[in-house]
């Protein structure tokens, strides 16, 4: 995320992760800055809510 002229931009990159325990696949999400350095992961905990890993 890097600001420019008072407005920020988020770049995004998201990639399919199996778990090993029970075999299932979540998507995550790296929130990058503008020199391309992961800030957060998130992923979806439920409809409503978002985990920062």
């Amino acid at each position: 995320m890097h600001r420019t002229a008072s407005r920020w931009f988020i770049r995004k990159e998201d990639y399919l992760q199996r778990n090993p325990d029970d075999n299932l696949s979540s998507y995550r999400y790296n929130l990058t800055d503008h020199l391309g350095n992961v800030r957060a992961t998130l992923k979806r905990a439920s409809a409503a809510v978002v985990e920062v890993i």
